[in-house]
């Protein structure tokens, strides 16, 4: 006797996440990719917003019209030191027609990242898979170990464990009215595998 809703070809089985679904390890994971996420932006803004603030104030006090014209005069020194600007923010000012786009792209990516990131983590669906051989007739044992492959979450543990006792009561009817065909009938005999054919199924 097969089960209901045979599965030949393959099933597919999908968890929605929630909070008690998230493993010790993969909240790890998770808190240690926002603070990567947020470092690293907050750093990239940092850098923007003090570059932009600083040609800003060094435009006013030099009367120079473009950034262009203050990077290329020999003013720049002076307001590093008067301003106390790191090496690192230096190169960037001198390379800022390049740094400028750069840097506005990679904040984008990064916000695009850390919330797309979160949202695979926290949200999104997590399919399981099994295929099976078309061609190939399913018996139990066939069923049993789909299933101890998707005991392997956790998540999926109650409904393995209903579909598992399911399983185990169609083989005891399958059992008994081989049994009951058995007492009646004969095998060979026309009632006998009419009988059969649909405990089979």
């Amino acid at each position: 006797m097969k089960p209901a809703n045979d599965i030949k070809g393959g099933f597919n089985m999908s968890n929605k996440v929630s909070k008690s679904n998230i493993s010790k390890k993969s909240l790890y994971k998770l808190v240690t990719f926002n603070v990567v996420m947020l470092f690293v932006g907050s750093y990239i803004g940092y850098m923007m917003a003090r570059a932009k603030n600083f040609l800003s104030v060094s435009l006013k006090l030099s009367h120079i019209d473009t950034v262009t014209e203050l990077i290329n005069s020999n003013k720049l020194d002076y307001y590093y030191e008067k301003y106390n600007i790191s090496s690192s923010l230096q190169f960037v000012i001198r390379h800022w027609d390049i740094f400028n786009p750069l840097l506005l792209t990679s904040l984008i990516m990064i916000i695009i990242v850390f919330v797309y990131g979160n949202y695979i983590n926290l949200f999104q669906k997590n399919p399981v898979t099994i295929f099976f051989d078309k061609d190939k007739e399913l018996d139990m044992d066939t069923y049993y170990n789909a299933l101890d492959a998707c005991s392997v979450k956790k998540v999926f543990a109650l409904p393995v464990n209903i579909t598992t006792e399911h399983l185990k009561r169609f083989s005891n009817k399958e059992v008994a009215l081989s049994s009951m065909l058995n007492n009646y009938f004969t095998e060979g005999e026309m009632t006998y595998d009419k009988f059969n054919s649909i405990i089979d199924e």
